[in-house]
């Protein structure tokens, strides 16, 4: 599969931005971490219907990231105080840290949405071209791809619940965790039944049994690669120096 970017840089750059979103907590990082992510974002081949699968994701978590906010606001006391009712009181650090834990919130969803569209294979190859062992690629795939792939079964056993005219915001409450628990248990076996199988499909090519091998697809690395990761991993020494 072509690539603008190769999978190993979107790795990299996604590790990275993630570690320095959980690390530093100001919002001029939170917005750059952002800039970053949506630029990378907007360089992916299937840009439009990434950013609406982003968006509907955001929209999911809006009501979580909001209360979030309003509770670190609220119990946030030191500073500056903005406004003053009976015992709640709302800072500008309160409102400034507040800020920042939900767009640090938007960008784990955003830095996210870099990976769900890479697939087992595109990983293996990056895995590979790292010089990581078959065996820890794969429990490593595994993990990063379980969560798309049993988002993906989900949404096709909804669709097939939709097609025999069943509409689970028209259910009661009862019938509605009855249809839910029917949806979830299915594409839960049904996924980790692909991973048996998977994994039965990477023995029977005999893992490392031979170490010239022949790939369908080429992993190699572009100058913009190269600038990408020297750029990203320059900026995080720079970044945990700056902490220190």
């Amino acid at each position: 599969m072509h690539r603008l970017i190769n999978v190993r840089t979107i790795l990299l750059t996604a590790l990275t931005l993630s570690s320095i979103a959980v690390f530093r907590q100001n919002i001029l990082t939170q917005l750059m971490v952002a800039f970053i992510a949506i630029l990378l974002l907007m360089l992916q081949r299937d840009r439009r219907s990434l950013f609406g699968k982003l968006i509907g994701r955001i929209r999911h978590f809006w009501f979580a990231i909001v209360a979030i906010i309003i509770l670190q606001i609220l119990f946030r006391q030191d500073g500056a105080v903005y406004l003053s009712i009976w015992f709640v009181k709302v800072t500008d650090v309160g409102v400034m840290y507040g800020l920042s834990v939900g767009m640090r919130l938007i960008n784990l969803i955003l830095i996210a949405g870099l990976l769900f569209n890479i697939s087992s294979s595109e990983y293996m190859l990056a895995f590979k071209a790292w010089r990581i062992p078959y065996e820890i690629s794969f429990l490593v795939t595994t993990v990063i791809r379980f969560i798309p792939d049993y988002y993906r079964l989900f949404i096709a056993y909804r669709e097939t619940m939709y097609l025999r005219n069943i509409n689970l915001k028209e259910l009661s409450i009862r019938n509605k965790l009855s249809a839910l628990v029917s949806l979830l248990i299915p594409a839960l076996t049904t996924n980790l039944a692909d991973v048996k199988y998977r994994a039965i499909a990477l023995d029977l090519k005999g893992f490392r049994y031979s170490k010239q091998r022949t790939n369908l697809y080429e992993s190699k690395l572009k100058a913009h690669d190269y600038l990408i990761q020297f750029i990203t991993l320059a900026g995080f020494v720079l970044l945990i120096v700056f902490i220190l």
